[in-house]
């Protein structure tokens, strides 16, 4: 199993999550979001990430395609993440770097979207970025689909980390 923790705005917090074992540090970019970082805090983010042994995921938000294959440009995460409105044709533009796409799973038709979308990792969200869980059915079913690579996300909370129940699989 592989662990990111995201939302990281301090090198404290990040080495303590590497201290942690975390594979994955985000780094929020996205517009409105209380834990976004500069552009210029974030490289010195990654910076450090790299030092320590992990991978940094940048997470954006319906950026201009233009905007973003700049920042990928002068960031060179290892992974993006994609949590607006992005459609496929725009991910497909994305070169050298890993695409992850959040989709909040409510129904059937955003399971089918998540199943297709040109991403290496299909996040099941809850939306926007609370730390909440998402549909624990639909994440279990999305991971069962043989073309779909799926990471459940949440299970934070103020009093720490905690794994879904078997009962809300």
């Amino acid at each position: 199993m592989l662990l990111k923790v995201c939302g990281i705005t301090r090198r404290e917090d990040l080495e303590a999550v590497a201290r942690i074992g975390a594979d994955y540090a985000g780094f929020i970019l996205a517009e409105g979001s209380p834990r976004r970082v500069t552009e210029e805090r974030a490289q010195a983010l990654l910076e450090r990430c790299r030092a320590l042994g992990m991978k940094g995921v940048l997470v954006v938000r319906d950026l201009p395609l233009e905007s973003l294959q700049g920042l990928l440009g002068r960031l060179k995460p290892d992974v993006v993440q994609l949590h607006g409105s992005e459609s496929p044709e725009y991910a497909s533009f994305l070169m050298g770097v890993e695409v992850w796409k959040a989709f909040r799973l409510l129904d059937d038709r955003t399971l089918e979207e998540a199943v297709h979308f040109p991403a290496q990792v299909a996040l099941a969200d809850s939306g926007g970025g609370t730390g909440r869980p998402c549909s624990w059915p639909l994440a279990r079913e999305l991971s069962g689909r043989p073309s779909a690579r799926c990471a459940p996300t949440g299970w934070t909370s103020p009093a720490g980390w905690s794994p879904p129940r078997e009962s809300s699989l």
